[in-house]
């Protein structure tokens, strides 16, 4: 599995995922997500994919959601007596 990163739903750049993405030979997780290409949204795979391990070449994404999601804070809000600035 690769670092946590932003990851963009192929079919719709405005939905994204934080986490790991999943490479040839990981083992699919309870939690894990794919890219829904009908609803145009990040989804959990179903159960009965839970335990299996992604193939050599898979094509489809599979991101393993990570537990702390960063937060994006603009200067605007920084307050310099906390040293930000």
């Amino acid at each position: 599995m690769k670092d946590n990163a932003w990851h963009q739903h192929p079919k719709n750049p405005e939905e994204m995922m934080y986490g790991g993405l999943l490479e040839d030979k990981d083992e699919l997780e309870e939690g894990d997500a794919s890219p829904n290409p009908i609803t145009k949204k990040w989804e959990k795979i179903p159960p009965v994919h839970i335990g299996a391990r992604l193939p050599q070449g898979h094509k489809t994404m599979f991101v393993r959601p990570a537990e702390v999601i960063p937060t994006f804070v603009t200067p605007d809000v920084l307050d310099s007596s906390e040293g930000w600035i």
